[in-house]
Parts: C-alpha cells; sequence; structure tokens
C-alpha cells in the first residue's frame, strides 16, 4: 500500500480520536466504567464513521485518485454496514444499562438498515448479488413496480432522513447535553458530512452546466454498440488517465436525462474530443442512439485508477478483454501507440461473434507498425469462414502470449483485465493458477 492510501484510511479510521477524547474530557467518570466507555466509544465511532459516508458519496478526488472509485463504493457500502453494527451493539449495551432506548436512537438504526439493504440490492454490486435468490427478488421487485435508475437514486438519497435523526440524537446524549466543545464537534462532523453532499448534488451540476459538453457525432460500431464523441466548449477537454471513466447524464430529446458511468475509449494524446463506447443493456443505454449532432451533455470526471499509467513501467502488458470490457483497454491501447510503440503488449479479446471485434481494423493497423504487440481474438459463436480462435478466454490462451516475456521474469509483466463479472472472476483465478501474483493482476470492477 502506498503512503497517500495509509494516509488517508489512517484519517478515516482514526476519524472519532477527536470526538471520543472530548467526550471522555466531558464525563471523566466513564473512565471507572469500561461498559458505559465501551458503549460510548462505539455510538461516537458509528456516528464519525457514518458522516464520512457523505464524504464518500461525493466522490472526492483528492481521495479517489489513490483508490479507484470502485473500491471507494465497496469501502462506503462496508463502512456502512461496520457503522449500523456498531450503533447496534452501542443501542444494546446503553438498553442493557439504562433499561430503555430513545426513540430518535431506534428510528436511526431501523431507517439507516432498510437503506442500506436497498442500496445493496439495487444499486451496488454486492456480495448478496452472488446468492441466486437475492438476484431473483432483486429482478421481481424492479419489474413488478417498474424502478428506474433515478427513482433507486432517490431512494437512496433519503440517508438525510435518518441522519437528520442521528444528529438530533447524539445532540441529546449526556456528553453533548454537558459540554459545548462536545456539541460543537458534532456539529462540525455533521456540517463537513453535509457540505460534501450539498457540493455533490447541487454545486457540482452547477459547474457542470457552466461547461456542457457537445455531441460532435454518434458513430454505430456494432448493432448494439455506438461511440459518442464530445467536445468541450473551452476548447480542450480535461486532462486524464487513458482507462480511466466518467459519469455522464444526456440533455438531449428522446434520451433519459439521468447520470450514468462510462469507460473512455479515446486517447489522452488528442485533447479536441473525448469519446465514450457503449453497449446497449438498459433502457439508458438504448436510447442514447437518439443522441444528436450539438446535443449538451455534463461530463463529470475523470475517475477510476485504471490505468498503466499508474504503475511503474513493466517490460511486458497482457491485455485481457471480453466484450465491450475492451473500452478502457482500447484507450490504454491506443496511448501506447501514439507515444510508445515500442511497448510489448498483447491484447486477448474474447467476444461472441466477429461483428464484435468493433476495433478489429485499427487494432490490424497496430499489429504492423507496433513490432512488439500480438492480438489474439476468440469467437465463442464463431462462423465456418473464421480461422481464429474459438471458445473463451483459457489458461492456453494466455500461456500463448507468455513466450513473448519468457526472457523476463513473471513479475515483469502486467495483466490489464476488464469484462463481465463471470469473465473477470475466472480469468483472475486462472492468472493465479498460473502463479502470476496478485500485485501483477490489475482490474477495476465496473459494475458500480
Amino acid at each position: 500500500m502506498n503512503m497517500k492510501r495509509f494516509l488517508w484510511l489512517a484519517i478515516y479510521f482514526l476519524s472519532p480520536a477527536i470526538p471520543i477524547t472530548f467526550a471522555v474530557a466531558a464525563m471523566p467518570y466513564t473512565l471507572g466504567d469500561p461498559i458505559y466507555l465501551l458503549s460510548m466509544v462505539l455510538g461516537i465511532t458509528a456516528f464519525t464513521w457514518m458522516v464520512n459516508q457523505f464524504v464518500i458519496s461525493a466522490r472526492p478526488k483528492f481521495a479517489e485518485a489513490h483508490f479507484g472509485m470502485d473500491r471507494m463504493y465497496r469501502f462506503h457500502a462496508l463502512m456502512a454496514l461496520v457503522s449500523i453494527t456498531l450503533a447496534f451493539v452501542h443501542s444494546r449495551i446503553k438498553f442493557s444499562l439504562l433499561g430503555h432506548q430513545p426513540l430518535s436512537g431506534q428510528l436511526t438504526l431501523i431507517l439507516f438498515a432498510l437503506v442500506i439493504i436497498f442500496a445493496l440490492l439495487f444499486l451496488l454490486n454486492s456480495f448478496l448479488l452472488k446468492i441466486r435468490w437475492v438476484t431473483e427478488l432483486r429482478q421481481f421487485v424492479i419489474r413488478t413496480f417498474a424502478l428506474q435508475f433515478n427513482t433507486m437514486v432517490w431512494f437512496h438519497n433519503l440517508t438525510l432522513l435518518p441522519s437528520g435523526i442521528m444528529v438530533y440524537h447524539v445532540l441529546q446524549s449526556t456528553a453533548a447535553t454537558e459540554s459545548l466543545p462536545m456539541r460543537m464537534i458534532y456539529f462540525l462532523y455533521a456540517g463537513a458530512g453535509l457540505g460534501f453532499y450539498v457540493y455533490h448534488k447541487l454545486m457540482r451540476p452547477i459547474r457542470m452546466r457552466m461547461n456542457p459538453y457537445r455531441v460532435i457525432s454518434v458513430q454505430t460500431e456494432a448493432s448494439n454498440v455506438l461511440t459518442v464523441a464530445l467536445a468541450s466548449q473551452r476548447g480542450e477537454v480535461f486532462r486524464y488517465k487513458p482507462g480511466q471513466f466518467v459519469f455522464m447524464t444526456p440533455l438531449g430529446e428522446n434520451v433519459l436525462r439521468e447520470e450514468h458511468p462510462f469507460s473512455i475509449s479515446s486517447s489522452p494524446d488528442n485533447l479536441q474530443r473525448l469519446t465514450l463506447t457503449v453497449k446497449e443493456v438498459g433502457d439508458f443505454t438504448r436510447r442514447l442512439k437518439n443522441l444528436r449532432v450539438g446535443d449538451k451533455v455534463l461530463i463529470d470526471g475523470p475517475y477510476g485508477y485504471f490505468s498503466h499509467l499508474n504503475y511503474p513501467k513493466s517490460e511486458g502488458v497482457v491485455f485481457i478483454a471480453g466484450g465491450i470490457g475492451i473500452t478502457p483497454l482500447m484507450s490504454m491501447l491506443r496511448f501506447m501507440y501514439a507515444t510508445d510503440k515500442g511497448q510489448k503488449v498483447a491484447l486477448i479479446w474474447g467476444v461472441r461473434t466477429q461483428p464484435d471485434l468493433i476495433w478489429a481494423d485499427e487494432i490490424r493497423v497496430f499489429e504492423k507498425e507496433m513490432p512488439r504487440f500480438r492480438f489474439i481474438p476468440i469467437l465463442s459463436q464463431a462462423d465456418a469462414d473464421w480461422k481464429g480462435e474459438t471458445g473463451f478466454i483459457s489458461e492456453g490462451v494466455i500461456r500463448r502470449v507468455q513466450p513473448e516475456h519468457e526472457e523476463k521474469k513473471a513479475s515483469d509483466v502486467d495483466y490489464y483485465l476488464c469484462g463481465p463479472p463471470v469473465m473477470m472472476e475466472k480469468t483472475i483465478h486462472i492468472l493465479k493458477g498460473m502463479g502470476i501474483a496478485p500485485r501483477n493482476i490489475r482490474f477495476e470492477r465496473f459494475a458500480l
């Protein structure tokens, strides 16, 4: 773990230390009652870490740049569960000591539990979705109530209600009622969390609307894949690294005005335009073909840590893509072609049919002009005239690119993976079985 990651994690986990110190100073007698002290520490820690969730959900780039959005969102979900668990234990201890529990505390626990469960089921690619009946329940609820993405996000934003009750609850605590500094600390922490939320929901959209991006082309790559090219009204687009992604909100007619993440497929060596390549997988993406040249879109980004530029340069690079997962890898490959044609790199790309190899012609140009580049496409539903690999990404196919690097140690080769979750899990398992160290396997789980 690099030092900056360690620093941010330390700040997060130690953030309860200040209010705990003030609480003990306000009630020194708690030092003589370990059970009461434990309850107080758990309660303050739960409050502080829950407030921190508003900071994480605001996508702070000063922290996201060191972790990647996928890790931050999973950490967000994990710490919400940890926080409510600490709050529950706190409430049970207080009940055992006092014989009653304030209504505000009970409401906070119930409402937070409902919001967290909803988010795990409908907004995150959480561990719960690996359970078959949970996935079926999720699909049933979405179909039955015709839940749209914006509706689910709106429900998650109801977190403000239990958060407000939580602040009221802690302000009624003994430490807060007996100590003005303690009340100020609670207000300061709650205000910081609210400040990040207001910036994310109100100020950032206003800033984006002051510099909307303009659609300059919509190109059909395949029957269900299109590339949207965008330009900034201020000239150059923002600086980004190949492999990163953005959140896009279209403002045109006959499209849904929802915010969704999309990988950047263009290379940052050309900042005159930004391209996003999208596969139709739902109502929102199906309607993107209705975008017209001149339409405006809002762009928030860049985000993500999935870029070869974030790691020390290795002797060899192997890109492994499944379907539309080629998008961030293509951005990296285009950047290599523009800036470092001598890089030793291989691309293994698994798709269903030959038309799904949407950039095959461009990649063939890379093969001709990059002497150390190797391309292995794989079709799972190949026609009779297909002369290349068939089936799925396997250990045998991956080993075919290893002779390119046999003169170097395995630690000198980095593997970058992107594709459907099942493909990702299988490929990671294969690589680990081949003896590839986890530190040489790079990926981000883009299903946020």
